[in-house]
């Protein structure tokens, strides 16, 4: 008798081979660790032919082996020497050290962004003789317009730094940390 990890790979074998076999999906599903939850849609791409599916419709929290073809999607699509690019905008002029208008701080989504990076950029800003800004700043997070999550995920998972939605803000891997102490005030 196989286990699940055995079966696993032969279905793999199965999936990668140009002639594809029906796949007995339901063998698989009885050695799954009870509580699991699956769902996957496997097809063969050059014939647009379904091999088999489980669960195709039902919503699920992206598991982390789905990192991995997150990450080959955005290197194919975006190239190796891509970078992220968080900018400080205006077209207000610098008068006696005061930015009189809006300046905007245009986000891209970079998941790396740090507060010191921020800070940074505003040091750059100082450097050009801006001491105050006579205007409203203003946070472009429009590169991602969309949902931040998908129905079925659950809501008590996404406090945790790891599931952070996708968003065009990303400081500080979306964590923050506080430190509270019972004798202070």
């Amino acid at each position: 008798m196989l286990n699940f990890t055995e079966k696993f790979l032969v279905t793999s074998l199965f999936f990668s081979s140009t002639a594809f076999a029906q796949v007995d999906v339901q063998s698989f599903i009885s050695d799954l660790p009870q509580g699991t939850s699956l769902g996957f849609i496997a097809e063969n791409i050059n014939q647009k032919q379904l091999v088999a599916e489980y669960n195709a419709q039902t919503f699920m929290l992206p598991a982390s082996t789905q990192k991995v073809f997150t990450a080959l999607a955005a290197k194919l699509a975006l190239g190796d020497d891509f970078k992220f690019d968080t900018s400080l905008l205006s077209n207000a002029k610098i008068v006696n050290g005061q930015l009189e208008g809006d300046l905007i701080v245009k986000f891209t989504g970079d998941p790396d962004l740090t507060s010191g990076q921020l800070y940074n950029l505003l040091a750059q800003l100082k450097k050009q003789g801006v001491n105050k800004i006579n205007g409203n700043l203003l946070l472009d997070t429009s590169v991602f317009a969309s949902h931040d999550r998908a129905l079925g995920w659950i809501w008590n998972d996404l406090t945790m730094c790891f599931n952070s939605p996708p968003a065009a803000v990303n400081i500080d891997n979306n964590c923050f940390y506080v430190e509270l102490d019972a004798n202070q005030p």
